[in-house]
């Protein structure tokens, strides 16, 4: 089946934010009234202060994330107006478009800097041929790895168990991802979800890894024990299939950056309007 690659924005304009949670532990028997506790306690940021730095940290990663939008609300603009720009959290706010003596398009929000749409277009433009670029390149790379057969050394000490080659393969996908460091965060919505359906994958695999290992430690320690390989469960039919969707994914992706959609797929995509997506979540979701 033949795709067009879609590589479009959404219509509503969103701007969405990232938050940080902390967690703040305190050990003891319940009968300490000073001591460590209390320096640890002294020594600890005030809750006051984690808040505003927390909102700080969310303003800022707004702001940064308002421009991509501004930039698709007011692009076609051509003279003075009042645009409104509605929020992920449904919240609205007023976006003035001006344009300064050099005719350039300036944006003003409230609680923002005046961003110059033009400049910014320009820098966006070429932010994107970049991630896009880093995308083929990283999708061409892992097509490949995934159709060959590694001979990992851990593998073969497991006398090539099934389930372990899975599990090596995904821990490999990831060590490559993190290391190719592309932020996605202004790419499409489409191309958001198909990798947040790889991210389900993995953690099925990982965790059938874990149940099938279970028996033998119940933190996980025998998941890499290669030692102890022959008393491994059986691989589950589950983990086969997540490997499966997870190599149908990667194969997609590469069709639709390296080849414009065109060629054999296996409609497991949101990018190429997959007509299996559906079948891929109902693996995770167990619908």
């Amino acid at each position: 089946m033949k795709k067009k690659f879609v590589a479009g924005a959404s219509v509503v304009v969103l701007a969405a934010s990232m938050f940080g949670f902390a967690q703040v532990f305190a050990g003891g028997n319940g009968q300490d009234s000073g001591g460590e506790t209390q320096k640890e306690m002294k020594g600890a940021p005030k809750v006051e202060k984690v808040e505003k730095e927390t909102e700080k940290k969310s303003q800022k990663e707004t702001k940064k994330s308002t421009k991509p939008a501004l930039l698709k609300l007011v692009d076609e603009v051509e003279e003075e107006a009042t645009k409104k720009m509605v929020y992920e959290d449904g919240h609205e706010t007023e976006v003035e478009v001006t344009f300064n003596d050099e005719g350039e398009k300036i944006a003003k929000v409230e609680g923002m800097s005046p961003v110059n749409i033009d400049e910014y277009k320009k820098k966006y433009k070429e932010s994107i041929k970049n991630v896009k670029e880093r995308l083929s390149k990283f999708f061409a790379e892992q097509s490949e790895s995934f159709s060959k057969l590694t001979d990992y050394s851990r593998w073969k000490q497991t006398g090539y168990d099934e389930g372990f080659n899975y599990y090596l393969k995904v821990q490999e996908f990831y060590e490559s991802w993190n290391d190719a460091n592309i932020n996605i965060t202004g790419e499409t919505e489409s191309l958001q979800n198909d990798f947040r359906n790889i991210g389900h994958m993995k953690a099925l695999i990982n965790h059938k890894q874990f149940s099938r290992t279970s028996h033998l430690g119940r933190q996980g320690q025998a998941m890499e024990d290669v030692e102890r390989s022959d008393q491994w469960r059986e691989t589950p039919e589950e983990m086969r299939q997540a490997y499966e969707y997870m190599k149908q994914i990667i194969h997609d992706l590469d069709v639709a950056f390296n080849h414009d959609g065109e060629g054999q797929t296996y409609g497991v995509t949101y990018t190429l309007n997959g007509d299996k997506v559906s079948k891929v979540e109902s693996l995770f979701n167990g619908k």
